[in-house]
């Protein structure tokens, strides 16, 4: 049975997942896969490979697709044009997906800032909605994560910014990144509560495995918990493999 975490596929722009990356993903069950979408830098071949891929875990595991659509400083794109952009790239897939459009939008690592996330992101994210729905009608979208940010804060307040403006009724389901215990038990609630969706922890590190599913296990609007490993670490740790050993079929 699938576990209660979820899995965030490697970032692999320029070349396909190796075996042993594709095996280990699958032998996990998790209950969903984060997929990093990326524009037309990837190149065709690399692209084909990984759909066929995603598709064939989909199949093997009954996991949930949330893609990630990939692109840096989304402020400078016109909401609509995201919008087309993101549809073009899901229509690679031909199974049942759900679209995440964006990253960290207020982080600077990912070309964003705070100042766009709270100010004129979430109007911007209300326009993007709107157009994807009449292009992709039925598939559940999510509010993008912000990065945390001190102590959390800086999430919180693009989690309020959106609230202030209603973006909590035109999405699905808001996404979370937590890198530590603290952030694991307080920010997927301050979400939950700020928009009044249910979340997905669309990557977690840094935290007890055992406490994120327990998080899972214990609120039923935590959908998953999809663990994604550190920047330039390229193996899953072992206290992570037990946990979703741990977890499956609970």
């Amino acid at each position: 049975m699938p576990s209660l975490l979820g899995l965030a596929l490697p970032l692999q722009q320029f070349r396909p997942w190796t075996p042993e990356q594709l095996e280990l993903a699958a032998e996990l069950m998790p209950c969903a896969y984060v997929v990093p979408l990326w524009g037309d830098q990837q190149p065709p071949e690399v692209r084909a490979d990984q759909v066929a891929a995603v598709l064939a875990l989909a199949a093997r595991t009954g996991a949930r697709l949330l893609l990630r659509a990939c692109e840096r400083d989304l402020s400078l794109w016109a909401p609509n044009d995201w919008a087309g952009e993101c549809a073009r790239r899901a229509g690679f897939f031909t199974a049942p997906v759900e679209m995440i459009p964006g990253n960290e939008l207020n982080s600077p690592l990912a070309s964003g800032s705070l100042a766009w996330a709270i100010g004129a992101g979430p109007s911007w994210l209300l326009r993007f909605s709107r157009r994807y729905r009449r292009l992709r009608r039925g598939e559940r979208l999510h509010v993008p994560a912000p990065a945390p940010g001190a102590g959390g804060r800086e999430a919180i307040a693009v989690w309020k910014a959106c609230a202030r403006v209603g973006v909590g009724k035109r999405f699905d389901v808001v996404d979370v990144h937590a890198y530590s215990d603290e952030q694991v038990r307080a920010l997927p609630r301050a979400a939950h509560e700020a928009l009044g969706l249910p979340v997905d922890l669309t990557a977690w590190n840094r935290a007890d495995p055992d406490l994120v599913a327990a998080e899972v296990r214990a609120n039923s609007w935590l959908w998953s918990a999809c663990y994604a490993p550190p920047v330039g670490e390229a193996s899953i740790e072992p206290a992570v493999l037990l946990a979703f050993d741990a977890a499956a079929g609970a």
